[in-house]
């Protein structure tokens, strides 16, 4: 009876120091990650203070979906959302190119008239040529 006891004590003295070890990396585990969401705070802190108080209801209106996000989830929804912002962003930018050349289409169709238009108008031609005269 007596070696069981000390066999069932010898076992128990392993299982608890294989349960210490992994507790311990356990625990080494969570102070890393505590240490990298305690670091993106910080840095997430000193982008934002600059700013002060944003009233931020109309972003999470029309953004429901990132109110419910978990932060193991974070990253990928912000990736997500950063690259659907900068899609948006491009075909804006697109748009606004097409928009200006267009613009400058009509401007030099306006400064360079047809023959048709500087013969009938001479008078408005003459005023143009003034005034590109004045402001160049």
């Amino acid at each position: 009876m007596q070696e069981q006891l000390e066999k069932a004590q010898n076992d128990l003295k392993q299982l608890s120091e294989v349960d210490i070890r992994n507790k311990s990396r356990e625990i080494f585990k969570t102070e890393e990650t505590q240490k990298n969401i305690d670091a993106a705070i910080k840095s997430n802190k000193t982008i934002a203070e600059p700013f002060g108080n944003i009233d931020a209801s109309a972003f999470e209106t029309q953004n429901p979906g990132l109110l419910n996000i978990e932060y193991s989830s974070f990253e990928v929804s912000r990736k997500s959302f950063q690259d659907e912002n900068s899609k948006e962003i491009r075909k804006l930018e697109e748009q606004k190119r097409k928009n200006e050349d267009d613009v400058r289409i009509k401007i030099n169709t306006f400064k360079q008239p047809i023959e048709e238009i500087t013969n009938k108008f001479k008078d408005c031609v003459l005023t143009l040529t003034h005034f590109q005269i004045q402001y160049i």
